[in-house]
């Protein structure tokens, strides 16, 4: 079982689109089924992004399990639901899976709806409180869950664990990364968002990798530069060429500031001081096309399931498509 987590220093950095076009590669290449599904979180209690997406499709009963078993519960240590639930595991009752979680397989284009399962978020769930927070650092349902699927025989264990983190470093996302074998780390190119991730990276996540380290493990992060902007000037421009011109020179310079500035920083931090996770920057190299990280596409800002739910797609979302199935592999290690 393999535990990912997708993450971002900050909101807006396509994070939950990433992680949504991400999941049917994952099932794909984990060969998830109905026995062995892999299962979704959505931890930005308070955005519920996900949840959102995968929500306009599901029904009546779908909502209702989802009222049980949200995900806000995983970090409440008084619900009762997720309690029992976590005992019927621990007792291998048959259709645990199915039974506390939505089946979203189809909605992601897979012919096995149980093989991605999905534990939303409740919007009509009261906010944690402080003193809830306070109990989270010590123990929560999630420790529990994590530690009965250690227990099983691989034959029964789901396939991966998917946490949607909240941004920053809200404690939702901070309990999620103690489990968590691979982050992926969302960042638009921009100089904030650069920056900013340099900080994340150097301090913020080593801080808690520290703190939660088990043995030797050490952690896997990729660096993935989202809504990375095409060249795209009219052709009606009279100044077209020169356009074109100032557009590469600014998306090279903002290229060459995060292997520089954020990745050749973090190297040397990593020299001096050590760091406590592997830097994986392999979706920062061009390919063929020279695509670097997962592209703007121009009508997929206005929907995210198009590469999903729609037969004509242009040869820009083909390659955005094949952009999600590299950091599949790439998380696969393949």
């Amino acid at each position: 079982m393999i535990t990912i987590a997708f993450c971002s220093y900050k909101g807006g950095s396509c994070r939950t689109t990433t992680c949504y076009n991400t999941l049917p590669f994952l099932a794909k290449q984990l060969n998830a089924t109905k026995h062995n599904p892999i299962l979704v979180f959505d931890f930005d209690l308070d955005s519920m992004g996900l949840t959102n997406i995968l929500d306009q499709k599901m029904s009546l009963q779908d909502k209702k399990i989802r009222k049980m078993y949200s995900a806000r519960n995983l970090f409440c240590e008084d619900n009762a639901k997720r309690v029992q639930e976590i005992k019927n595991l621990e007792n291998c009752e048959s259709g645990y899976f199915q039974e506390n979680y939505n089946k979203v397989g189809n909605q992601l284009g897979l012919e096995d709806d149980d093989s991605v399962l999905f534990c939303g978020v409740d919007e009509s769930a009261p906010t944690i409180t402080d003193e809830q927070y306070k109990q989270i650092e010590s123990h929560s349902p999630l420790l529990s869950l994590i530690q009965t699927f250690a227990g099983f025989l691989a034959e029964d264990l789901p396939r991966a664990i998917v946490f949607d983190c909240a941004s920053g470093i809200q404690m939702t996302t901070l309990l999620a990364l103690d489990y968590t074998d691979k982050v992926v780390m969302c960042l638009r190119p921009t100089v904030q968002a650069r920056i900013g991730t340099f900080s994340y990276l150097k301090s913020r996540l080593p801080e808690r990798f520290k703190k939660s380290m088990v043995g030797s493990k050490k952690r896997e992060v990729i660096l993935l530069p989202t809504s990375v902007a095409g060249i795209n000037v009219s052709p009606d421009d009279e100044n077209r060429e020169e356009a074109i011109a100032k557009l590469k020179k600014l998306r090279k310079k903002a290229l060459g500031d995060i292997n520089d500035s954020l990745i050749g920083g973090l190297k040397g931090y990593e020299r001096e001081y050590g760091l406590p996770y592997s830097l994986n920057t392999e979706m920062i190299d061009p390919d063929e096309n020279d695509i670097v990280g997962i592209p703007e596409i121009e009508r997929f800002k206005w929907e995210e399931g198009l590469l999903y739910t729609m037969e004509n797609i242009t040869e820009q979302e083909k390659q955005l498509r094949n952009r999600y199935q590299k950091l599949s592999s790439i998380i696969m290690g393949e």
